[in-house]
């Protein structure tokens, strides 16, 4: 008899939550929950704010290197040809207004470069290439900090950038 009866309260709970009789249970399961869903969105929130907090520490200049707020002219000059040269894009079309993915492409490399290698200011990146706002290149910067857009992983980019790095140090 005292298995009947076990069996029929285990059918029970296994179609409902098991907690409809007993409020005790059901309150501590609900606290359970919110606090539970509480903690992972904690969880969340300052996993984001370490992320941005880390892009931010990368933006920094090196306290060992000056800012290059005027760089010499023919180094610049030396990053976009090689930029122009690796990715078939000329020139003029880098500074015009074009939006297409492969002049997108060569400029943010030319924006990423010009922050990594010369170790420019923003606004100063930005005036170079043709006038742009400093937020223009801090957009790049996240996207390929982020890999993000033009910056996922797997895409022709990453090898262009490492190429351009290795033989403008040379």
């Amino acid at each position: 008899m005292l298995l009947v009866k076990q069996l029929s309260d285990i059918k029970k709970k296994l179609k409902t939550n098991g907690y409809e009789n007993d409020t005790n249970q059901l309150f501590i399961y609900r606290i359970g929950f919110k606090t539970g869903y509480r903690l992972a969105k904690q969880h969340h929130q300052e996993k984001k704010i370490k992320q941005a907090y880390n892009f931010r520490e990368k933006l920094k200049k090196p306290k060992d290197k000056k800012n290059n707020h005027h760089p010499k002219l023919s180094d610049v000059s030396k990053l976009i040809n090689l930029v122009v040269d690796k990715t078939d894009i000329t020139r003029t079309e880098i500074f015009s207004p074009c939006r297409t993915r492969a002049v997108s492409s060569a400029r943010s490399l030319c924006f990423v470069l010009l922050r990594e290698l010369m170790n420019i200011s923003l606004p100063r990146i930005g005036e170079l290439m043709n006038g742009k706002d400093h937020t223009t290149v801090i957009h790049h910067l996240r996207n390929k900090f982020y890999k993000r857009q033009l910056w996922t992983e797997g895409f022709r980019i990453w090898e262009e950038y490492e190429e351009i790095k290795e033989e403008f140090k040379k």
